[in-house]
């Protein structure tokens, strides 16, 4: 599962006390500025601020609680027999995109502004206690 924290345009990473910036050497290439501080790596990509999370359940620091802008999940699973319906699920504030690829593996991408929302959403899925709004 793939959890990336999106921060507000404007956030200024300089300001947020317990960083610290790290040498370009240790960052991806695709990225160009990474810090580091409360467990976590904060990446910088095409002008926006991020960091991961393990899993959906993860805490989020409380020093970002007004800064989040996006939570964007990606997961991949392998779902011959439970019948998802691909298509766009909602709840609330988070949006779940579902596709199958030609090897019955189930594809899901969810975003919202809040992690609660997408904790939500996700389970009421695998619980096939939603149904899509949008189906295709």
């Amino acid at each position: 599962m793939d959890i990336k924290v999106y921060l507000k345009e404007g956030t200024k990473m300089e300001e947020l006390s317990g960083f610290e910036k790290k040498n370009k050497a240790r960052v991806p290439l695709e990225e160009e500025v990474c810090y580091v501080g409360m467990g976590l790596t904060l990446y910088q990509k095409s002008g926006r601020w991020y960091f991961s999370l393990d899993n959906l359940g993860d805490y989020i620091p409380s020093i970002f609680k007004d800064s989040v802008d996006e939570i964007l999940v990606e997961y991949e699973f392998d779902d011959p027999s439970r019948g998802h319906e691909d298509g766009f699920y909602t709840h609330k504030d988070a949006v779940l995109e579902c596709k199958k690829d030609r090897w019955d593996n189930t594809l899901l991408k969810m975003r919202s502004k809040n992690m609660s929302d997408v904790l939500e959403l996700y389970r009421m899925f695998r619980a096939f206690k939603i149904k899509p709004k949008e189906k295709w």
